[in-house]
């Protein structure tokens, strides 16, 4: 019987052990995506640090929402800092592609990367889905028009 005991008080010991380390690992993960956010922002004329909070708690209540790892949604942010989005901008893509993959349209990387591809006036990703993208003219898809049709879509 003390074997059995030793053998259980050691497997939960290693597991416990296996689970901090993965904790420790997606915690890391999460720094090191909010230290590059950090960095993208102070290049960015559009994102102060208040918003970088903002965008922050914007992530963690769409991951309880939704169920996204939120270290693709910290990815997707990074991204769309980076490439000079400013902080409303960047929640209604996340939201929207939160959307598209609740739906089932897609996942959600693919859905932020097609969404903001129509914001520099290319929609032959999502076209086929939505066709009435075709439509749009360059000033509707630069303003974020082809974003909002497909959320007022999703919300039917």
């Amino acid at each position: 019987m003390s074997d059995a005991v030793e053998e259980l008080a050691e497997a939960v010991t290693s597991g416990g052990v296996s689970v901090i380390g993965s904790l420790n690992n997606e915690w890391a993960k999460y720094q090191k995506l909010m230290n590059s956010i950090k960095e993208a922002a102070r290049c960015s004329p559009y994102i102060t640090d208040n918003q970088i909070k903002r965008l922050e708690k914007f992530a963690l209540e769409l991951r309880d929402r939704t169920g996204i790892y939120i270290i693709e949604i910290l990815g997707a942010i990074e991204h769309l800092v980076r490439v000079g989005n400013d902080k409303e901008r960047i929640e209604k893509v996340i939201s929207v592609a939160a959307e598209m993959s609740i739906k089932g349209k897609m996942n959600f990387i693919k859905a932020v990367r097609l969404l903001y591809q129509t914001l520099v006036l290319e929609t032959d990703g999502l076209v086929h889905i939505y066709p009435g993208l075709a439509a749009l003219s360059a000033t509707e898809l630069a303003q974020g028009k082809a974003i909002d049709c497909i959320s007022e879509t999703l919300k039917c």
